[in-house]
């Protein structure tokens, strides 16, 4: 096959695909705006809190799984492109438990990966908790749909699965956080 037959061929294969690779390069680019756009102002600068309904956890202790009351703050400060940060405070039975720094994405379609990494303590020796799950809509309002565990070692560890809804000043739930009924900035001041 020569040159010129070559750049022919070459030419036609691009023309004939070229509407697919623009109609992708367009919804790719719709999908980023509809991210940027949507998912922000739901997400930067927000409260989420565990409702009462999804308070129980499984703390995992010298081989026997004990129910515990979890509580857990997300502060997220920032979003930028399908990623989040912000800050995570978890309590355990009203004891607070740990504060840790919370690095997450979000794909177009809601799926959630989130990493929170420990803020104090041995943080070299302390794994990072993964959490997984998806961000939803329902009745007009997002919620994360989650589950998160960890293991300090193999003798410790936690597991729980639990709705975030996002909490404002003005809401019940801010001023009365489930599972230890005070106010988030009082919880968060225990920490």
């Amino acid at each position: 096959m020569n040159l010129l037959t070559k750049i022919f061929l070459f030419g036609c294969f691009f023309i004939a695909n070229q509407s697919l690779f623009s109609e992708d390069k367009i919804k790719e680019c719709k999908i980023l705006k509809n991210l940027g756009c949507g998912y922000k102002k739901h997400i930067e600068n927000s409260v989420w809190i565990v409702p009462t309904s999804t308070l129980l956890a499984y703390e995992h202790l010298n081989n026997s799984q004990i129910p515990v009351s979890d509580q857990t703050v997300w502060i997220i400060n920032e979003f930028n492109q399908g990623y989040f940060f912000g800050d995570s405070y978890t309590s355990l039975n009203g004891t607070p438990s740990s504060h840790r720094e919370i690095v997450g994405s979000i794909t177009p379609d809601g799926n959630v990966y989130i990493a929170f990494y420990p803020t104090s303590g041995d943080v070299e020796n302390t794994d990072i908790v993964n959490g997984i799950g998806t961000f939803k809509k329902e009745r007009g309002k997002y919620f994360f749909l989650m589950q998160m565990n960890s293991a300090e070692n193999s003798l410790t560890g936690l597991s729980h699965w639990s709705y975030m809804i996002r909490v404002q000043p003005e809401d019940f739930f801010y001023q009365h956080l489930p599972g230890v009924n005070i106010s988030v900035p009082e919880f968060i001041s225990q920490f």
